[in-house]
Parts: C-alpha cells; structure tokens; sequence
C-alpha cells in the first residue's frame, strides 16, 4: 500500500512500529559476544532495517506525495 500511495501515511506508521519491534528482537547485536563476524553481519542488518524505518518516518512526516492515489482522490 506504499508503493501505490493508498492510506500511505497509516500503513508506513504500522510499518515503523513492525519493523522497530523486529529489529530489536532478532538483529540484537549488543547481545553477541562468541562470534565477531557473526556480531558484524547481525550489526549490518540492524543499521540496514533501521535506515528503512527511517525513510518510513520521512514517510510519515512528508507524506506521499503529488502521484500517490490518496492525492488523486482528494481532486475527484
């Protein structure tokens, strides 16, 4: 619902908060001490899912945009 810009705003909110709490739950890698090549991948995918949460949160604050449907409907 995104990428087609339909109700963009409220489904890149539920995005943030899914992705935030999977983030936190399975790329823990403060919590890896045994393996440092193992720690540096799980690192890489925290910092990755958090910059994607980020481009949702400019998302949110910006919105969609001038091609999205949401702002297609408003001109009908």
């Amino acid at each position: 619902m995104v990428a087609v810009g339909f109700k963009a705003k409220w489904s890149a909110i539920v995005l943030v908060a899914i992705l935030s709490v999977f983030n936190l739950m399975v790329n823990n890698w403060w919590t890896i001490d045994f393996n440092p090549t193992h720690r540096d991948f799980v690192k890489y995918d925290f910092f990755q899912t958090l910059s994607i949460v980020g481009g949702f949160l400019l998302l949110v604050n910006v919105g969609p945009g001038s091609f999205s449907v949401d702002e297609k409907k408003k001109n009908f």
